[in-house]
């Protein structure tokens, strides 16, 4: 992580060879002693590169500024492994295809039907049949259900 304070943007040393996508946000954090990590912000993609991209800050602590040397974690974004989403019943933020949108722009795979290698059942209100044979899979295979407000915390949006 490369960081310019004064003019509100870091460059992070992964880019579209890396799997980036444009708009995925990242939380910015600090190892200090003993391994504890420590939050120093918000930051979120604007430019790709290659190799390395450009990101805006949306939130710091201008006591604790972002620094070179700090890490960044998303949960949903892995450089060679993308996290597997399907989606059930209807959102109260996107329409289906919006939310299949999101999901990917944010680093995820979404798929229709629940299998082993699903990472993550997101269950809206109004579930179809289907969708409740969805959720009795996701338990059945025990995989982590959310609701359309834990997947936005879980994503970071």
């Amino acid at each position: 992580l490369e960081s310019d304070p004064e003019n509100g943007f870091v460059m992070v040393d992964r880019g579209r060879m890396h799997n980036l996508k444009h708009g995925l946000k990242f939380r910015v954090f600090q190892i200090g002693k003993g391994g504890m990590t420590r939050d120093k912000g918000d930051i979120e993609v604007r430019q790709l590169g290659e190799h390395t991209s450009m990101a805006v800050v949306l939130r710091h602590n201008p006591a604790d500024p972002i620094v070179r040397g700090d890490r960044i974690v998303n949960q949903t974004y892995h450089p060679k492994e993308k996290k597997v989403f399907v989606l059930a019943g209807e959102f109260k933020k996107y329409t289906p295809e919006e939310m299949k949108y999101f999901i990917r722009e944010n680093g995820g795979i979404v798929e229709t039907q629940i299998t082993i290698d699903t990472d993550f059942l997101v269950l809206g209100t109004h579930p179809s049949p289907d969708d409740e044979t969805r959720r009795k899979e996701a338990l059945n295979y025990q995989i982590p259900i959310f609701s359309e407000d834990e997947l936005y915390r879980y994503i970071g949006d």
